[in-house]
């Protein structure tokens, strides 16, 4: 993907929807800044500046596969966090969806 100008609300769309593509097709481990930045040609600390981080990166991530009812995504990325780790809300939707 080309490294345009866009909106932070269309850029955070992009950068949550190249997480979630990593996570579903290689695991939640995956998602890194890192690789995030090298499929969409932006920069490490942008992505500090959407997520605050390689964890708000993968939460967004997992709240996307919730979006999707994406199932085994959540169910594979949950073997990586605690259920009482993640945001309350987060926990129960990836609960429903899994259990």
């Amino acid at each position: 993907m080309a490294n345009e100008r866009m909106t932070a609300e269309a850029r955070t769309a992009q950068l949550t929807q190249v997480a979630y593509g990593i996570a579903k097709s290689k695991g939640i481990r995956k998602v890194t800044r890192a690789e995030v930045a090298r499929q969409t040609g932006v920069s490490d600390g942008l992505l500090n500046r959407y997520f605050g981080g390689r964890e708000g990166l993968r939460l967004a991530a997992m709240e996307h596969a919730v979006a999707q009812k994406d199932a085994p995504t959540l169910a594979a990325a949950g073997e990586h966090y605690e259920l009482p780790a993640m945001p309350r809300t987060l926990a129960a939707e990836v609960k429903k969806l899994t259990h």
